[in-house]
């Protein structure tokens, strides 16, 4: 008798609607309205800006499809601890939201996002829909830096005074050296990169940024 396999089936719970057109607020709302004429057997959530205006390109819905944040400036070591944190949507659009209209009150309206609900009201966490965010932290404004030495990931991360508690959240280095070269050292969490000796004798770096990321 042949073995029967039982069929395996996956039932979609949750829909995700990330849309970076300009004026999504006008659109959403009008998708919102569509979405009462149904009955859907999934919830269905979406972002929206607050604002009816154009959509920046640093907006919480770019920095989401792209799975990147980049800041327009440094942030701070607290600031970094609550972006370690985030674990829902809503808890990464008020952060993104302050980080990033902060930064540039004039732009507010283009990037200034929400995430809104249908038929279910349970805060989405990031992790369900394979969300990783990757954080830029350029350190390259410094002008201090100027001719930083270059060694171990260790050495250089110490000398920018970079903590040590982040450096299991380090994904890459990007360095740019004096003579204009560039070089990118992948480190994705892995703590032996961090004391492995890259020494070029002959560079000396003008500036090292830092991407971390999210639970590695």
């Amino acid at each position: 008798m042949p073995i029967q396999h039982a069929k395996t089936k996956t039932k979609l719970k949750h829909v995700l609607i990330i849309p970076t057109s300009c004026f999504s607020k006008v659109i959403m709302e009008r998708f919102a309205e569509k979405l009462k004429n149904h009955i859907w057997p999934f919830a269905i959530s979406y972002l929206a800006q607050v604002y009816d205006s154009p959509s920046g390109t640093q907006s919480a819905a770019e920095s989401l499809m792209n799975n990147f944040i980049m800041p327009f400036s440094d942030l701070s070591d607290s600031q970094l601890d609550s972006f370690l944190e985030l674990a829902t949507f809503e808890e990464f659009m008020h952060f993104h939201n302050d980080l990033i209209t902060s930064m540039a009150k004039g732009f507010e309206p283009d990037l200034h996002f929400m995430i809104y609900h249908h038929n279910d009201t349970s805060a989405l966490k990031l992790a369900d829909f394979g969300f990783a965010p990757r954080l830029f932290q350029g350190i390259s404004k410094n002008k201090d830096l100027i001719n930083m030495p270059y060694g171990s990931v260790e050495v250089m991360l110490r000398y920018i005074a970079f903590p040590t508690r982040f450096y299991r959240y380090v994904e890459k280095l990007f360095i740019i050296f004096h003579d204009g070269s560039k070089e990118t050292i992948e480190i994705n969490g892995d703590m032996t990169k961090i004391i492995e000796d890259f020494s070029k004798s002959d560079k000396s770096i003008d500036s090292i940024s830092v991407v971390m990321v999210k639970n590695i």
